[in-house]
């Protein structure tokens, strides 16, 4: 007995398709959906890097203003005759020990001699801008910077100089900040940052566990970094330019304002890599 079924009783040949399109659709759409979540957590961890830079920088920036402020009542109070030389002694020590990122603390007269610098020069920490080749004997000047010291007194604006090698694998730069008193030029208060300590001190633990922070040069030298991760192929990255220069006042007895100007030095950058956990 012929049981098929006529011709036009037949159903069309897409129906038996369709039960594979609508499979394939599905899969596809898991597909996507998880390529969309993918992507959104890729952008916000992108966010919170960015967020996080952007707070070790500006948490950086605060502490360097701050110690601008701190160097410019110490220098005033010694131009002043406000205290004596113990006196004064006492406070640069406890500013160096106050882990604000300085190594030493100078005093430079008005005619650019050096009058008192704490701690001592030595030669396990030999400083200066850099003008042969490291470690040559007659790589450095002592500290300050002559270019940065007569461009704060030209000014009259605290300056920050260039960063220089110095022995131990690390960097300095300094911060001058030119004194006044009544309306004479009176010298220069120099604080001298060692790169290495600023991000020991101020890069806090949670951030180094995340991610590697280097400070790089115009030439993109690694001059500094901090990270507590296993080395490795970073999955993301952020650098953002670094350009500590106080505002623009210097310190007077009685204090004037002077015009803005732009701080000395060149451009240098933090940049951030984010490695998987």
């Amino acid at each position: 007995m012929d049981t098929a079924l006529p011709a036009a009783q037949r159903p069309p040949a897409w129906i038996w398709i369709l039960p594979r399109v609508a499979l394939l659709l599905s899969l596809a759409a898991v597909v996507a959906l998880v390529w969309l979540l993918y992507r959104s957590d890729l952008e916000e961890q992108r966010d919170t890097l960015i967020a996080d830079v952007l707070w070790v920088e500006q948490d950086l920036r605060f502490h360097l203003e701050r110690n601008v402020e701190q160097l410019r009542l110490l220098g005033l109070e010694r131009v002043s005759s406000q205290i004596d030389e113990r006196s004064y002694e006492l406070r640069a020590r406890h500013i160096l020990g106050n882990g604000q990122g300085l190594v030493q603390l100078v005093f430079v007269d008005a005619g650019g001699e050096a009058r008192s610098i704490l701690p001592p020069q030595s030669a396990e920490r030999m400083v200066g801008e850099a003008i042969g080749v490291f470690p040559s004997p007659d790589t450095f000047r002592l500290v300050p910077s002559p270019d940065t010291f007569r461009l704060a007194q030209k000014l009259g604006t605290p300056q920050y100089s260039g960063t220089y090698p110095v022995v131990g694998q690390d960097a300095q730069f300094e911060i001058q900040v030119p004194l006044y008193y009544g309306n004479e030029f009176a010298g220069v208060m120099v604080g001298v940052y060692s790169l290495r300590t600023l991000l020991a001190q101020f890069v806090p633990w949670w951030f180094a566990e995340k991610y590697k922070l280097n400070v790089v040069d115009d030439n993109a030298t690694v001059l500094a970094s901090k990270s507590n991760i296993v080395a490795g192929q970073p999955i993301d990255s952020y650098q953002v330019a670094f350009d500590p220069r106080p505002e623009p006042a210097g310190a007077r007895l009685p204090q004037r304002a002077p015009a803005a100007a732009p701080a000395a030095g060149g451009d240098h950058r933090a940049a951030v890599d984010r490695h998987r956990g």
